[in-house]
């Protein structure tokens, strides 16, 4: 090797002169093949992501297949492609020791980007295990070039093509959109079931529920929305829950409100209702039970016309008029039922009208 500056050497074929920028970074592609921009400094050799549904158009863009396709731990196939970028350590080891010594670094690489590819799930590849995918393979490849001594320096490795096969990536999109699909339906149902228990039992119930090892009373822990807890609805639960407090007149439940609360007290309202016409039905009977013990015939008779009147109060009556000569037959149903509707039409008028049904009699 030699130093900067003039030297004098054996022409060839006597002597050969190898030269190489050894300070100069260089790229090994993996799973594609494209020339560099002329452009572009020899430092900047960080590439942008790219989409899924990238055609990869660009010129002189030539795809490797046999390389990109990897699988990963949970054998779902993707497709990679990387760059690794080194400088040459060694300029005697990498010209005169190694016959291609770039095809070996990048059967190193794409050895290495396998090997890591299968212990990760593609999950993990597609989010936010990338950059400790290239930081562990990047570390694999130095360590396996020196022991390979192929006189390079690795310096980066950039993943930069990494998704499942562009034939399978519409499935992909499907899958996602179901995900975020089921995300949306499962925080739907999680919204109404929030809703229905705040509708039907109260806030302070379902923050009872949520937190169960609550201390009794304390009616803020817990949540009201987004807290399925798994409680169960014993007896000495409902209990507590249903429990009734407050002096008459201002009665109301410690815990429970809404549509629960409405239809318990709407029970508590008509259990009081019965009980209080229950109660007023028996002192009536006690205190008639007292008048016929002290007048058994008077009381006896009143009772009696009591109940016709109260049996024939809602009964159609039929009077005949004594004075009729003749001979007379009562019809005990409606003559425009029996078919004589138009035979009574001169003597009841319109036809159209049905006649008026005898008011009842008065007492």
């Amino acid at each position: 090797e030699l130093s900067p500056g003039l030297h004098w050497r054996w022409p060839q074929p006597f002597e050969r002169v190898l030269r190489k920028r050894v300070d100069l970074v260089r790229s090994v592609q993996i799973g594609f093949r494209a020339p560099r921009p002329a452009a572009q400094a020899p430092d900047d050799v960080a590439a942008l992501p790219i989409e899924w549904t990238s055609e990869h158009a660009d010129e002189n863009y030539q795809p490797r297949p046999d390389e990109s396709l990897v699988v990963t731990g949970d054998e779902v196939a993707v497709e990679i492609t990387a760059d690794v970028q080194f400088r040459i350590a060694d300029l005697e080891r990498y010209l005169l020791e190694n016959a291609a010594p770039d095809e070996a670094l990048r059967s190193i690489a794409e050895g290495v980007i396998r090997e890591t590819a299968a212990a990760l799930p593609l999950e993990g590849l597609l989010t936010d295990r990338r950059s400790e995918t290239e930081r562990r393979c990047l570390e694999t490849i130095r360590e396996r070039t020196r022991d390979a001594a192929l006189g390079v320096e690795v310096v980066d490795l950039n993943l930069l093509d990494l998704h499942p096969p562009r034939s399978v990536v519409a499935a992909y999109r499907d899958v996602a959109d179901m995900l975020e699909e089921r995300e949306r339906l499962i925080n739907d149902a999680e919204a109404e079931y929030a809703q229905a228990l705040l509708s039907a039992a109260g806030e302070r119930v379902i923050r009872r529920l949520s937190a169960p090892e609550a201390p009794a009373g304390d009616s803020h822990a817990g949540g009201t929305t987004g807290n399925r807890s798994n409680w169960t609805l014993d007896d000495a639960a409902w209990k507590e829950l249903s429990r009734f407090t407050g002096e008459r007149g201002d009665e109301r439940f410690v815990h429970l409100a809404g549509d629960a609360a409405a239809t318990l007290l709407q029970a508590r309202e008509e259990r009081t209702r019965s009980i209080e016409e229950a109660t007023g039905a028996a002192s009536r009977f006690r205190s008639l039970l007292a008048a016929w013990r002290s007048r058994p015939a008077l009381t006896g008779l009143a009772l009696y016309w009591q109940a016709m009147e109260d049996t024939l109060a809602s009964r159609p009556l039929t009077i005949v008029d004594p004075d009729v000569a003749g001979r007379q037959h009562v019809l005990l149903a409606d003559p425009l039922d029996l078919g004589g509707g138009a035979l009574l039409a001169p003597a009841l008028g319109n036809e159209h009208e049905p006649p008026e049904a005898a008011a009842p009699m008065g007492n």
